[in-house]
């Protein structure tokens, strides 16, 4: 993809803001009092499985669903009520969407046409368009002649050729293989850092939320239960669900028995006990509240012998797998089963199905959450 100078980049994208956003099919409420902000220029993701009203959110705000009750404000000004074709987004969906007997300069000039841009004009802002996003040498190819990355590349052209106030993604890679995602990513990202864009983008898939998000909110019934970088909601995660959805996690019952300033003391069934962070963001809890103590696998220890941890359990290995950069075991110590991911491939030489293990964590990568179940 062309990189672009300081210079050459379109003027920068504008802020959302959503504002107590509902959205109700009969009963059921579909998006229950949604706000957020997309600030100028940052990607913003949300992130949340299916059915838990991304995509319908997504959709209002590009104006083809209207919210029965709230406000979106594009820079201060409320685009609710106006149409689609009112508003000033560029909207790519997983499925593209390009037209099968237009080439590709035909595609992205598409908008600019409808805009009643000239043709000369048209003509020559597509083909710059199309030579930033690396297509400037297949102009005249249709959608049937490229893969699918090229497709893909050809619709976010198309979005951004008419200089939108925001760029909507819809599960855009979703339709691409693992390797071709991965490169469609990066080069998003670059697009954004490039031209200043602001990009509301929807997916459920959390290593690409992780990738290309500057912030994600993450969805849930309706409704976002956290907002942060990625890397504050996947280390302080509010709730057991963004801990469960945002990763692999350990989740151990447990109750709160003492508290500190940012820390708790949690006691476990067996009478063990060990400690934890809260997040002052997340329900509040209190003394013989039922909770979990989560902890990600890369942050428990398979440790050598006399090494200490402020928490430690002797294990049986169940499964243990090389994957390359890591190794991942799953150890049964407790009645329980531990996930253990480790960069330190020398750490694990030896361990083996059926070898015993001492494993351990800090105190400071173990999590407090709520027991959604108490």
């Amino acid at each position: 993809m062309t990189r672009l100078s300081t210079n050459e980049t379109s003027a920068p994208g504008k802020s959302v803001q959503v504002s107590d956003v509902v959205k109700r099919y009969g009963n059921h409420h579909a998006v229950d009092k949604v706000s957020f902000d997309l600030k100028a220029g940052e990607l913003l993701t949300l992130l949340g499985p299916s059915g838990s009203g991304k995509t319908t959110m997504l959709m209002m705000v590009a104006g083809f669903e209207t919210p029965d009750t709230g406000t979106i404000n594009v820079d201060g000004r409320n685009v609710v009520g106006l149409t689609a074709e009112e508003r000033s987004f560029g909207v790519v969906f997983q499925g593209y969407a390009l037209f099968p007997h237009m080439t590709a300069r035909e595609n992205v000039e598409f908008p600019l046409k409808m805009r009643n841009v000239p043709r000369d004009k048209r003509r020559k802002l597509a083909l710059e368009m199309l030579d930033r996003v690396g297509l400037g040498a297949m102009t005249d190819r249709r959608p049937r002649a490229m893969s699918g990355g090229q497709q893909q590349r050809v619709a976010l052209a198309r979005a951004l050729v008419f200089k939108p106030d925001a760029l909507l993604l819809d599960e855009p890679l979703g339709a691409l293989d693992k390797n071709m995602r991965e490169k469609m990513q990066y080069e998003i990202k670059e697009l954004q850092r490039t031209l200043g864009i602001s990009i509301l983008f929807v997916t459920h898939d959390q290593e690409e939320a992780m990738t290309m998000s500057d912030r994600i909110a993450v969805m849930n019934e309706g409704r976002i239960v956290q907002v942060g970088s990625p890397k504050s909601v996947y280390t302080h995660p509010n709730t057991a669900f963004v801990a469960g959805f945002l990763g692999e996690t350990n989740m151990l019952p447990c109750k709160i028995s003492d508290f500190g300033d940012d820390r708790a003391g949690v006691i476990f069934s067996d009478g063990r006990r060990s400690a934890g962070i809260i997040s002052r963001e997340g329900p509040t809890l209190r003394s013989n509240d039922a909770a979990l103590l989560s902890v990600r696998p890369e942050k428990v220890t398979l440790l050598h012998p006399k090494e200490e941890a402020d928490f430690m359990l002797m294990g049986v290995v169940k499964e243990h797998t090389f994957i390359g950069r890591h190794c991942r075991s799953v150890v049964e110590a407790a009645g329980r089963e531990f996930a253990v991911v480790t960069a330190d491939t020398a750490r694990s030489d030896g361990v083996c199905v059926g070898s015993q293990v001492s494993l351990g964590w800090s105190s400071a990568d173990a999590q407090i959450l709520l027991d959604p179940g108490r």
